[in-house]
């Protein structure tokens, strides 16, 4: 069996400074994959990363706890704070006591999906900020919406997920 680097570049959109730099290691060949902020202004530079560099894997950066909401802030107030912006440290505690309703997380996740998609962007992976998606409420939440889009790859930098209950291992992308 042969193996593969595959090295990801994440964080795409989350500054025109990161962007400047993964576009300069996709342009010296370093970077086969990046992974999008969808919810930060510079993301509008995607379109013309999958343009420029189409053998490229793009993928998304599910973010629920850093930077500005996609969704309106009324539809997910458990979410965000009065200025609109995801809670930061606080969504983990929030997460893991259930006190943020499965729905509103999808709602988000979704609007961050819809985003790209409907700039033209075919997502080929999905992963999150800080890996997050391995909170289990929020892991729910993105597999609902990845199953939803058809994104068929989910990245981690663990190589197994063990299923609940019989050791079942998924082999993780």
């Amino acid at each position: 069996m042969s193996r593969k680097l595959i090295i990801n570049a994440d964080g795409f959109g989350f500054t025109f400074g990161n962007n400047r730099g993964i576009l300069e290691c996709l342009a010296a060949g370093a970077v086969r994959s990046v992974s999008v902020n969808a919810n930060f202004p510079a993301w509008e530079q995607t379109p013309q990363l999958a343009e420029q560099f189409p053998e490229v894997s793009v993928g998304i950066h599910l973010d629920l706890s850093v930077g500005p909401c996609v969704r309106d802030p009324k539809d997910i107030p458990d979410l965000v704070n009065a200025s609109g912006q995801f809670l930061g440290p606080e969504f983990h505690r929030k997460a893991l006591r259930g006190r943020i309703p499965h729905e509103q997380m999808v709602r988000e996740l979704t609007a961050q999906v819809q985003r790209l998609r409907e700039a033209g962007v075919s997502l080929t992976h999905w992963d999150s900020h800080q890996n997050q998606h391995l909170y289990p409420p929020f892991f729910r939440a993105a597999i609902e919406v990845a199953k939803r889009f058809e994104i068929p790859r989910m990245r981690t930098h663990r190589h197994y997920l063990f299923a609940a209950g019989g050791g079942r291992c998924l082999r993780a992308w």
